[in-house]
């Protein structure tokens, strides 16, 4: 009779050191929401060392954002003291930086350089979730968040 393998109490797709398997073949919204959870599993281990809670509204509103407006570049990831997290997509001049906070609304800043204009375009505030994209779209930074 074979051996048997040992029971364990892990949870489906998860590794042995508790990080979740993270499939990245092929491209778009999938690959960079699996980034996105690679990246969160990092952000709480650095969390628990350094002794700063994970707002958890914060983390529900950035993976909705991700999931619900259809993004497709995973963003710079960075975990504030006050535990909220904050995203960027930069290239260039161009740059969103979005703050999730756990009231559900999203702290923004975004830049964007326009042809012939010396200026960059700033633009920053406190916005609903719902109505962030189309906020970075009229901006003309959409590209940004979706290839």
């Amino acid at each position: 009779m074979p051996p048997q393998e040992p029971e364990t109490t892990r949870p489906h797709g998860m590794r042995e050191d508790g990080a979740p398997w993270i499939r990245v073949e092929g491209g778009g919204a999938v690959r960079a929401r699996a980034l996105v959870r690679g990246r969160l599993f990092e952000l709480r281990e650095l969390a628990a060392e350094d002794e700063i809670a994970i707002e958890t509204r914060s983390e529900e509103g950035l993976v909705r954002f991700l999931a619900g407006e259809g993004v497709t570049v995973r963003p710079a990831l960075a975990l504030l003291d006050s535990g909220e997290l904050r995203a960027l997509w930069q290239s260039g001049e161009d740059q969103v930086g979005l703050r999730f906070m756990p009231d559900g609304r999203i702290a923004y800043v975004c830049l964007a350089q326009r042809e012939g204009c010396a200026d960059l375009v700033r633009s920053h505030g406190v916005e609903e979730a719902g109505r962030m994209m189309p906020l970075i779209e009229t901006l003309g930074l959409g590209a940004l968040l979706r290839g």
